[in-house]
């Protein structure tokens, strides 16, 4: 597979002989063309840098943004969780990280995310000390919220979300890029042409995972980021450095296993070998075959025995502590007004998995018959919406989970506008955690994305709208889900924040909210599993008569 760095700049060549004019024409036709190449390059260019710029002044301007649990003892909020964790992982031995004791009361922003989120915090902590060691001391520095400190965590998320996560991101969308372009070229089919870096504007833009983490203060996306940079590696067939890039992502949030089965899906079948059925061809292929699976394996155990050593000790249990703190399940739906299937806490976890499970089955069976990118791509998303759906212990930013790998889905021009839809109802769902961080004004962020997302694609599509009755009635029906879907969303999170709610319904609108979120996230993660199986099923249709028309010429 091609690689980002695909569109590099081609210096043209000097014409070497202009003896023969049909010589020369050629020649002159190729310097043309080449011109035509790095002008579309230099455009390019020219168009990344500047949503590059937008991404980092868009962090900057969030940066600044208030956060829940600012001045508000005895919790704080969530940025002082980030805070007092690099405090306990430099002041405390990693076998006391996950204890509670009287340096580390875990009622207190208790560490709950794997080893390698600690292991950041550490490092983070330890950067903290050089600067002011007094923003990390054990027990004096709670409830710290000074500006250098708040400046010295906000640039920490800027730094990593701008080296870890954008890069992996532009890769995946700027790669998708050029071989689609390169399959158009060969097929003359322009129509299909749907990926530029408009594309890459939208998704670099996406609000969802700026406000979480640059005004909410967190570090999502630094798992996202490797999960990210581990599709990278399964599209371009280097299984091990996914499968390491991977358990980095799971171990920084363990909400990674949103995406882990589509992942171990892909990665499955592209280690089997397969061969005619002759004995010993058949033989070496399962050898083979189980060698790879062995290599993976191996992969898998040694990451995660390096991450998790310092709590292997049998004696201490310090695994089934950390493992209690990650998947506390005597908790409950403990979050809000979520957009989630389950009501309360009315059912149980294993109904919850069960559920999950079945959701999944279409899309896995999809991707272990054809494990290429397309598939792949559409099953993390859907996979992660299942989760998101129907999962018994959510949050409201776990659609985060969903819309990043929905984000590459915009280069399918197939699936572009359908996931534009979800794109923009997963930013109203956001709101109530808005309303928390006490930053309602990012309201207005969230209603102007859906227009700029459609500007932004809609200037990459080739005006085919009006060229027939059904392109003009497909547009219509575009336009209509759009105001239809943005309208309500948008009401709703105005009345939330404008209108005081009865009295006997307090949480009206959070729960509006949530249901109207839900409905839409569910038709959407219908028509994925729909669109994927007919695809795949009409591949096999042809696969299979293409077979039978061999066997008939054979037998002639």
């Amino acid at each position: 597979m091609s690689k980002a760095a695909d569109f590099k700049f081609i210096p043209s060549k000097p014409a070497q002989s202009f003896g023969r004019f049909g010589k020369s024409k050629d020649q002159l036709g190729e310097c043309a063309r080449l011109a035509t190449e790095n002008g579309q390059l230099v455009d390019d260019r020219a168009a990344l840098g500047l949503f590059l710029a937008l991404f980092m002044l868009l962090q900057a301007v969030l940066s600044v943004a208030n956060y829940s649990g600012y001045q508000s003892p005895p919790m704080f909020g969530d940025f002082e969780a980030q805070r007092h964790w690099m405090e306990i992982a430099v002041n405390l031995p990693p076998k006391d990280w996950y204890v509670n004791s009287s340096a580390n009361d875990l009622n207190y922003w208790g560490l709950d995310y794997p080893p390698l989120t600690a292991y950041h915090s550490w490092l983070l902590g330890r950067i903290a000390i050089l600067v002011e060691p007094s923003w990390v001391q054990l027990g004096d520095s709670r409830g710290s919220e000074g500006p250098r400190l708040k400046l010295f965590m906000r640039l920490s998320v800027v730094v990593t979300m701008s080296a870890l996560f954008a890069p992996a991101l532009v890769q995946l969308l700027c790669r998708q890029r050029t071989e689609e372009g390169r399959e158009d070229k060969m097929s003359n089919n322009r129509d299909k042409s749907t990926t530029a870096f408009g594309v890459v504007g939208a998704a670099l833009l996406f609000p969802g995972l700026l406000f979480v983490d640059c005004a909410h203060c967190q570090y999502n996306h630094c798992s996202l980021g490797l999960f990210l940079w581990a599709v990278a590696s399964l599209e371009k067939g280097r299984l091990a450095a996914a499968a390491f890039l991977f358990v980095l992502a799971l171990n920084h949030k363990q909400m990674e296993l949103y995406h882990a089965m589509p992942i171990a899906v892909f990665m499955f079948t592209r280690s089997i070998v397969h061969t005619d059925k002759r004995r010993p061809l058949l033989c070496s292929a399962i050898g083979q075959s189980l060698l790879n699976l062995l290599a993976l394996a191996s992969v898998v155990a040694v990451t995660f025995a390096v991450l998790w050593s310092p709590f292997l000790w049998p004696e201490s249990g310090l695994a089934l502590q950390v493992l209690r703190r990650l998947f506390p399940f005597h908790r409950g739906l403990f979050e809000d007004k979520v957009a989630n299937f389950w009501p309360g806490n009315l059912f149980g976890h294993k109904l919850g998995t069960l559920l999950v499970l079945f959701a999944c089955v279409p899309s896995l069976i999809c991707l272990c018959y054809r494990p290429n990118a397309s598939n792949l791509r559409v099953a993390l998303t859907s996979n992660a919406l299942a989760f998101f759906l129907f999962s018994f212990q959510v949050h409201e930013k776990s659609i985060l989970l969903a819309t990043i790998p929905a984000l590459l889905l915009l280069t399918d021009e197939r699936l572009r506008r359908p996931t534009a839809l979800f794109l923009n109802v997963s930013l109203f769902s956001l709101y109530p955690l808005c309303l928390k961080d006490g930053v309602a004004e990012v309201l207005l962020l969230f209603f102007a994305y859906p227009f700029v997302l459609r500007l932004l694609l809609n200037s990459q599509c080739h005006q085919t709208d009006a060229s027939s009755n059904s392109d003009g009635r497909r547009h219509l029906l575009h336009s209509t889900l759009f105001w239809a879907t943005l309208v309500p969303s948008f009401a709703i999170c105005v009345f939330q924040l404008l209108v005081r709610p009865p009295a006997r319904l307090p949480h009206l609108f959070p729960m509006l909210n949530a249901l109207f979120s839900f409905g839409v996230f569910v038709v959407y993660w219908l028509y994925l599993n729909i669109r994927m199986v007919v695809w795949n099923w009409t591949v096999f249709i042809e696969q299979k008569g293409r077979k039978t028309v061999e066997n008939k010429r054979k037998r002639q």
